[in-house]
């Protein structure tokens, strides 16, 4: 183990002072990794590498090859739970007036915001009481200059919205 150890760092400073060092170049990107301990030794392995390999004897540890800084990155998309009422925003691109149309099976009380394409909230949240049945907001946007817009409309006391992107011209 101290012989592999030796060998590795006297090879990496061989590398360095002939001008063959290893370079990692910026847009690598792996495609996928592990990495497993059993308290005595550990493994890293990433898929889409060249060359990734790590020396150690308990206390020291040199890495060969590119790694991230933690073993582990996660990414999670929660599931988004869906409006049951049917919902139209027209028309698209709108210039003073937009429309809103709420279908709902049930009576429900939803907001309607309005933003920005910098997220910024552009008119106060509307507050529909949505009976059973097809009914219809209008929101006024004349003060709105030409653009892009976002309108959000979530269920009150929920966490189901739905999202619609649209134009002002």
């Amino acid at each position: 183990m101290i012989k592999h150890l030796l060998t590795a760092i006297f090879t990496s400073f061989l590398f360095h002072f002939t001008g063959f060092s290893q370079s990692i170049d910026p847009i690598a990107i792996a495609s996928g990794g592990s990495f497993f301990d059993d308290g005595e030794h550990n493994l890293s392995v990433t898929v889409g590498e060249l060359i990734i390999e790590t020396f150690g004897d308990g206390e020291h540890f040199i890495t060969q090859g590119f790694q991230q800084p933690t073993p582990y990155v996660i990414v999670s998309v929660p599931n988004q739970p869906k409006l049951l009422s049917e919902i139209k925003v027209f028309p698209n691109p709108f210039s003073n007036n937009l429309s809103i149309s709420i279908n709902s099976p049930e009576e429900k009380r939803y907001e309607i915001h309005l933003y920005n394409i910098q997220g910024k909230l552009m008119t106060p949240p509307i507050i529909a009481e949505q009976g059973l049945g097809n009914y219809t907001y209008e929101l006024n946007a004349s003060q709105l200059s030409p653009g892009f817009y976002f309108v959000r409309i979530s269920e009150i006391g929920g966490n189901a919205y739905k999202d619609f992107k649209l134009i002002k011209s």
